[in-house]
């Protein structure tokens, strides 16, 4: 079997965070991304000249997902800005998280170029802001937020705190917090 003649950023992005997930953060290098991809590495140098380049566009790809998961469940809301907190708990947590196994991409960002997450800060201030501006009460919203994201985080981590029953038990609690803030 022959080396492929286009690249999809896709498939290489899939690669590489099997690749994190298989064998661990050390062995994300070009030279191992283009094998598992199936072409060559001057090749996948023409697409992501460095390592760091590759791990921004795991990290991009990673927020994206996110960004559409909240954003799918808030239209799935109707849209309505009273309903941001919500989508934002539904969207990080629903499914057993959007991650049934740990974020590669947040791995190799975290531990590989630890750096790169500063650059995703105004982003993810940026959703923060959005959701709070919807909400009253700042300090219960924060306290949504942030179990979250805590169990968002713990699960990416693989340590997975809960069992499915009391996951969906506090999800539902959370939910249920959510919609009271709004009809306060």
């Amino acid at each position: 079997m022959g080396r492929q003649q286009t690249i999809d950023e896709n498939s290489v992005l899939d690669k590489a965070e099997e690749l994190v997930r298989q064998s661990g953060v050390g062995a994300l290098t070009l030279a191992n991304v283009a094998k598992s991809a199936g072409i060559s590495k001057g090749g996948l140098q023409y697409r992501f000249e460095t390592k760091r380049e590759l791990v921004r566009a795991m990290l991009t790809r990673a927020f994206d997902r996110l960004d559409a998961a909240v954003e799918e469940d808030f239209r799935a809301l109707g849209g309505e800005a009273k309903h941001t907190l919500k989508a934002y708990v539904t969207g990080m947590l629903k499914n057993g998280g959007m991650y049934e196994r740990p974020d590669a991409a947040i791995f190799a960002a975290a531990f590989s170029e630890p750096d790169l997450l500063a650059e995703f800060a105004p982003r993810y201030s940026q959703m923060l802001s959005r959701i709070m501006s919807s909400i009253e009460t700042d300090t219960d919203a924060a306290l949504i937020l942030l179990a979250t994201d805590g169990l968002w985080l713990l699960e990416v981590l693989g340590l997975k705190p809960l069992q499915k029953s009391r996951r969906d038990r506090l999800i539902a609690r959370m939910v249920d917090v959510s919609d009271a803030l709004v009809t306060r």
